[in-house]
């Protein structure tokens, strides 16, 4: 039996990576994830180029990448909304989970933010 579209819908409770503070941090580390050494390079096939065109969030849930890093694996990857993606994308950046964890936990220190 066919479920609902809202069934098969994934959520994330953890607002860590979704705060416009938080966004901001992050955007101030954008040339060090880049280049840190366990960011990953996703090599992106011309068909699924062409079926994610535009849908930059799809093309991430296609390779599993958790949700909370998908804006910030969009915007290591050059681009500034989800509906930028084109056919020629060849790859796009995910970096890894720990490094921005420890990011985000230094600002919250140095902040005194819980």
């Amino acid at each position: 039996m066919a479920q609902p579209v809202h069934a098969l819908a994934r959520s994330y409770n953890n607002q860590t990576f979704f705060s416009d503070d938080i966004r901001n941090q992050l955007e101030m580390h954008m040339h060090y994830l880049r280049k840190h050494p366990s960011t990953r390079q996703f090599a992106v096939e011309d068909v699924e180029a062409q079926k994610y065109e535009g849908d930059m969030y799809g093309l991430m849930l296609q390779y599993k990448i958790p949700i909370e890093l998908h804006w910030l694996s969009m915007r290591i990857s050059g681009f500034t909304h989800p509906n930028q993606t084109d056919l020629n994308l060849k790859y796009f950046l995910v970096p890894d989970l720990t490094v921005v964890e420890r990011i985000v936990e230094k600002h919250r220190q140095v902040n005194n933010l819980r």
